[in-house]
């Protein structure tokens, strides 16, 4: 891929997944997340981050509406995959981690979700995403304490 041609791409990537052609989508992505793409484009870091998270949180979003256990299973483990194939080309990248905690949060995990979205934090204060995501993982956990709590557990 040229470096003409990336930013047209990355267009046909989005257009494709607010036209609702998901398997186009999710084609493009594959392309852009194999190997011989990772070899000749190593230098090209940020963009390939963007794919391999796309397809985590592609994935993470197939395990979320998947009704049989054992797919929404496989869903999460390709998502997890994925985030940490972007996390080993840069593991300070915002997100990524983001995206972990996202991952996290659907697996229930409030703990380690907040513990991501603190890695983002610590490093910028200021970074919106992970600042609702951290939001959203709050809210969670309380919810889960003001069930338990009538209960006697954790007061």
């Amino acid at each position: 891929m040229a470096d003409k041609e990336r930013p047209v791409y990355n267009l046909k990537r989005r257009e494709y997944f607010k036209q609702g052609r998901i398997e186009q989508f999710h084609q493009i992505l594959e392309e852009g997340s194999s190997p011989e793409i990772d070899e000749y484009y190593a230098d090209v870091r940020y963009e390939r981050i963007a794919i391999l998270n796309a397809l985590g949180a592609y994935y993470n979003y197939l395990g979320k509406i998947e009704t049989k256990q054992r797919e929404k299973e496989e869903h999460i483990i390709l998502a997890t995959q994925y985030y940490n194939k972007a996390s080993r080309i840069d593991m300070h990248e915002p997100s990524t981690w983001v995206g972990k905690g996202q991952l996290l949060l659907a697996k229930g995990d409030v703990d380690q979700a907040s513990a991501a979205f603190k890695i983002v934090l610590d490093g910028d204060q200021d970074n919106i995403p992970a600042l609702l995501a951290q939001a959203m993982a709050r809210r969670l956990g309380l919810n889960c304490y003001t069930k338990v709590a009538p209960f006697g557990i954790g007061a």
